[in-house]
């Protein structure tokens, strides 16, 4: 199949597409549903993420395909990936000890990532979570809200556990 150069439409092709992609998303979402933000990719039963799955069944009509898979380019998916590159069940992520995202924490969980937690804000702390851990895989330094009175620079750490702090920046956080 030839897909470049793409070739040009007119206004009713366009349009006619448009009505194709619409006929689409009703046939597999109702009302106003395909308006909401959904599941958000994470589902609580078997963590089968209902919403993606009916705009993958909307791809797949659309293309006129048997079915589709719907990769979006998220944060999480990000942070999935590249945990999953790199640790094996059992192993061990150095996190900061304030809260990690939802879900951070199921992919953390599908994983069998085991966390080690300490103070990112003390140097004291990393230092000792890094000796104490010496079969550490990763540390996760995620941005991400924080508690009220944090406020604090940001920190840049190495896994040895070197540090530079970056001026007027923020400092990366976990959500737990």
């Amino acid at each position: 199949m030839q897909v470049y150069p793409l070739k040009s439409m007119t206004i009713e092709e366009a349009t006619e597409k448009q009505f194709e992609l619409v006929e689409a998303i009703t046939r597999e979402f109702s009302g106003s549903e395909i308006l909401t933000r959904g599941d958000l990719g994470v589902h609580p039963s078997g963590n089968i993420p209902q919403t993606t799955r009916k705009v993958e069944k909307v791809l797949a009509r659309f293309f006129n395909q048997e079915d589709a898979i719907f990769v979006r380019g998220s944060g999480t998916a990000a942070i999935r990936e590249a945990l999953a590159s790199i640790v094996e069940n059992g192993d061990k992520v150095l996190v900061h000890l304030a809260p990690i995202y939802t879900t951070t924490i199921t992919t953390l969980k599908q994983l069998g990532i085991t966390t080690i937690t300490c103070d990112f804000n003390d140097m004291n702390d990393v230092k000792d979570a890094l000796s104490n851990n010496k079969d550490l895989k990763a540390v996760l330094i995620q941005y991400t809200r924080q508690t009220l009175p944090q406020e604090h620079s940001r920190l840049d750490m190495d896994a040895r556990g070197h540090t530079r702090w970056g001026p007027g920046n923020r400092h990366h956080q976990y959500r737990r």
